[in-house]
């Protein structure tokens, strides 16, 4: 019986409810009764309620017109669509039964046919009320919420956008309504990573989406995470937009910090604790040997004051920094490659430029440039079989206003069932704050955060993919592909 309509009829004669009983048994609802006015009420106001009153006039106690208007005085019950049976059938009954607000009517004797109809058509109605006051409760409980809630259709029309939906996504206060939401998010904003979206507007299964804005002189992007849900009807889906931004920021800024820590201190801390260590154990050193074994300890501690300030002035221009305003040129790709690769103890990439490239600039900071680049030469390096990959690095127009930057390494690349998730896993770090995949770190999904808010696309693929020169010459590895918007020239 569960998921069945619920009909209760009331009727103080017996023979009549068996009669409604049997003529409403082929109609596949589960059926309840009541002897009188207040048996009804109390049956109409447990657990389940019934979905149809079936309510005739004509009973003791208390009579269907007094049983209909405490219906509609309980605000547990007012929605519940009540039928009026009965043998009256004057001008004056019907119009106390209207303003007791009776949905429909039925006189005695009636055939069976007219009363299933009447019972279906009033149940279509009692549905749609029940629509009407859960979308109207909705309505009102996001209208002030912190999150951005918008009401689609299963085809993605948007049918209602609350204030902050509108804020979030620059919808304009009228004429969203009716346009797909895919579309109408996709007019300012970048819908990141492809692969979960791909897939809308079911839910995902490839990680969280985002709705990103690029970071642009005046602002620092902005990350928005939409989630889809089924609606208050079945025809409809919520999309709930949260604002990310400073949790992606927060996270950005930890992998930064975090990734310079361990290639920038190592150096001078060594130093100085190499120093210290051999102060402590050999007391009887004479007076210069120590002051000049003081004055180097002293320049270790200075170099490694130097080295976090830096660290701290990285992080800082990664946050505060816009990506035209700190614009990588492309001329200087091949020494900052070089720098990193001498700082990982790598040989130095092969860097190849186009020559349509010079004179110009990436849309992403050298900060996050620095960090993207550590990020996958150190990657190649602890992934490849003896840790010493051969990395390769070309920079090469896409098309009048892209660039495509390409970093390629010869070692076992990733397997295919994760190739297509590494990227999108950013936020997974939500539930554990680590957001890894089994053998890749965080960096990976950081560097796409990058290169989303820069603007750009990243992607990435094995070189052992037919048809590609690598295949052809029998090498193998990784390539991360990012396309970034071009600057000057």
């Amino acid at each position: 019986m569960q998921g069945q309509q619920r009909i209760l009829i009331a009727d103080d004669d017996a023979s009549m409810r068996d009669v409604v009983a049997a003529q409403l048994a082929d109609g596949h609802w589960e059926l309840s009764f009541a002897a009188d006015g207040r048996e009804a009420l109390e049956q109409a106001s447990g657990t389940p309620r019934p979905d149809l009153l079936l309510l005739d006039v004509m009973m003791p106690v208390m009579d269907g017109f007094e049983v209909l208007a405490r219906v509609r005085a309980d605000p547990r019950l007012r929605e519940l669509p009540v039928i009026l049976v009965t043998a009256l059938d004057d001008r004056q009954s019907r119009i106390r039964g209207l303003e007791t607000g009776a949905d429909e009517f039925l006189s005695k004797p009636f055939d069976g046919a007219e009363l299933r109809a009447r019972v279906k058509t009033i149940m279509a109605l009692g549905r749609y009320r029940r629509l009407l006051a859960e979308r109207a409760r909705f309505e009102w409980v996001v209208a002030s919420a912190d999150d951005g809630f918008v009401l689609l259709s299963r085809d993605d029309a948007i049918l209602y956008a609350n204030e902050r939906a509108r804020l979030l996504l620059e919808l304009p206060a009228s004429g969203a309504e009716g346009h797909a939401f895919r579309d109408v998010a996709a007019r300012g904003y970048r819908l990141q990573p492809d692969e979960a979206w791909a897939s809308w507007p079911s839910p995902s299964e490839g990680g969280p989406r985002y709705v990103v804005r690029p970071e642009s002189p005046a602002s620092r992007p902005l990350w928005l995470r939409a989630d889809i849900h089924e609606g208050p009807d079945t025809s409809e889906r919520v999309v709930r937009i949260v604002d990310v931004t400073a949790e992606v920021t927060l996270r950005q800024e930890q992998w930064a910090f975090q990734s310079m820590v361990s290639h920038k201190l190592r150096t001078p801390l060594n130093g100085l604790l190499g120093t210290l260590d051999f102060l402590k154990d050999d007391a009887a050193l004479p007076a210069d040997e120590r002051r000049e074994l003081d004055s180097l300890a002293l320049q270790s501690g200075e170099r490694l004051r130097d080295t976090v300030d830096d660290i701290l002035e990285h992080v800082a221009a990664l946050h505060l920094s816009s990506s035209r305003s700190a614009a990588l040129e492309v001329s200087t790709v091949a020494g900052l490659a070089e720098g990193i690769a001498a700082g990982l103890d790598l040989a130095p990439p092969a860097v190849t430029i186009s020559d349509s490239l010079h004179g110009r600039s990436l849309g992403i900071s050298t900060v996050a440039a620095e960090c993207i680049l550590r990020e996958l030469l150190d990657n190649a390096k602890k992934f490849h079989p003896g840790s010493g990959p051969a990395v390769q690095v070309a920079v090469e127009q896409a098309s009048p206003g892209l660039a495509r930057v390409e970093v390629s390494d010869d070692g076992p690349g990733i397997p295919p069932s994760q190739l297509g998730r590494v990227l999108a896993a950013y936020y997974q770090g939500e539930k554990d704050f680590t957001g890894e995949l089994r053998g890749m770190g965080l960096g990976l999904t950081t560097v796409a955060s990058l290169v989303w808010a820069a603007g750009g696309q990243c992607r990435l693929f094995n070189r052992t993919r037919s048809g590609t020169a690598a295949h052809a010459a029998g090498r193998s590895g990784l390539t991360v592909e990012i396309t970034l918007p071009l600057g000057g020239g």
